[in-house]
């Protein structure tokens, strides 16, 4: 039961992360919010996925010079080179990953 009631929070975490990468990929790519000025993400666990999301979706989008700089902590997400080159096209500088292999959350997080 505790199992279970894991995989779903972890879903609703996935999908949620999803959406809202989405959404701040379309706030960013509109110039009358955010500007000329450069932007930097940084985010840790889901929230770094978040901005995987993100990232991807302005790629898809054609806009490639929104973000300069992105730094993800601990991220659960895929190795799938696919994703990855797609997420490092979304940022114009640079992309840089941490993350602790043996840290078994992220095992449970991402399967």
């Amino acid at each position: 039961m505790l199992c279970a009631s894991c995989s779903l929070v972890r879903l609703v975490g996935v999908e949620r992360a999803r959406i809202g990468g989405k959404c701040l990929a379309h706030v960013l790519a509109d110039r009358q919010t955010v500007g000329q000025r450069p932007v930097t993400l940084v985010g840790h666990s889901m929230g770094a996925r978040l901005l995987v999301y993100c990232l991807c979706e302005l790629y898809d989008m054609g806009e490639l010079h929104v973000v300069d700089d992105v730094v993800l902590l601990g991220t659960p997400v895929t190795t799938e080179p696919s994703k990855w080159q797609k997420a490092q096209h979304g940022a114009a500088s640079a992309l840089r990953l941490a993350l602790d292999l043996i840290n078994y959350i992220y095992n449970l997080n991402y399967r």
